[in-house]
C-alpha cells in the first residue's frame, strides 16, 4: 500500500471511531446502495471499495457487518435493478413490463429494505451479545 491510503485509511478509522458501530453498519449499507446500482458487478464493487473500507472497518472491528451490509445492498438492489441479468429476463419471459412489476413490487421491496437494516442493526449487537454470555 503507498502512504496515500495509509493517510486514508487512518484518517477515515479516526473520524469513524466517534460514531457507534451501529451508525458504521448501517452508514455503510447507506453507502453501499448506490455504489451496487453503479457499479453493477459484484468482484467489481469488491475490487472497487475493499481495499479502503475494507482495512477501515476492520481498524474499527466491524470487518464482518459492513460484508454483511454489502451483501445486503447488493443483493436487494439485484432484486429489482433493470441491470440485473434475472430481471429483464424474467419480465420477458412473463411478458410483464418493467413499470409494471416495479408497481407491484415496490411493497414489498421496501419491507425488505427495513428488514434488511433492522438485521443488520440486530448483527452489529450480536458480537456484543456473545461476549456477555461467555463471561
Amino acid at each position: 500500500m503507498s502512504g496515500m491510503s495509509h493517510h486514508i485509511i487512518n484518517g477515515l478509522t479516526k473520524e469513524l471511531s466517534h460514531l457507534p458501530k451501529v451508525g458504521i453498519v448501517v452508514v455503510s449499507y447507506f453507502i453501499y446502495l448506490p455504489l451496487s446500482f453503479l457499479i453493477y458487478s459484484t468482484s467489481g464493487l469488491e475490487n472497487a471499495t475493499f481495499p479502503v473500507l475494507g482495512p477501515v472497518a476492520n481498524n474499527l472491528r466491524v470487518a464482518l457487518q459492513v460484508i454483511m451490509a454489502f451483501v445486503m445492498a447488493l443483493g436487494w438492489i439485484n432484486l429489482w435493478s433493470p441491470a440485473s441479468g434475472m430481471v429483464p429476463v424474467a419480465l420477458g419471459l412473463a411478458d410483464v413490463d418493467y413499470v409494471k412489476f416495479f408497481k407491484g413490487t415496490w411493497p414489498i421491496l421496501a419491507i425488505m429494505f427495513i428488514v434488511a437494516i433492522l438485521l443488520l442493526i440486530i448483527g452489529s449487537y450480536l458480537p456484543m451479545l456473545s461476549k456477555l454470555i461467555t463471561c
